[in-house]
């Protein structure tokens, strides 16, 4: 069984267990029943260095669940949403909202793979 399709494994999944699982076959391009891979699942719960691992395994950041979505594209839309919430609470300008995504992002991309 790819314990990487069970939606519950991410909640509190380590890197070791993420390398445990792919050391043991567990297949990057194996499905859900919604057609998730596991990189769509990574970044469903926000696993950035999840998905940098996926990634350099050879996950397809381009593959498509049940719904047409990739993971690219539930990245995007998790990030829209951030922005619009990061507005509504700060009551900032889409200039300073958007210099503050960019700053978190910047350090979720310096994430480190210890």
């Amino acid at each position: 069984m790819n314990k990487m399709l069970i939606e519950k494994w991410w909640k509190t999944a380590t890197n070791a267990d993420l390398l445990i699982e792919l050391a043991r076959g567990a297949s990057l391009m194996a499905q859900s029943k919604d057609g998730c891979t596991p990189l769509h699942l990574a970044v469903s719960y926000g696993r950035p260095t999840h998905m940098r691992i996926l990634l350099h395994w050879g996950a397809d950041p381009m593959a498509l669940d049940n719904y047409n979505l990739t993971p690219i594209f539930i990245g995007d839309t998790m990030i829209l949403e951030l922005f619009k919430f990061l507005q509504r609470q700060t009551h900032l300008r889409w200039d300073q909202t958007r210099l503050g995504i960019l700053c978190c992002m910047t350090q979720l991309a310096s994430v480190s793979l210890k």
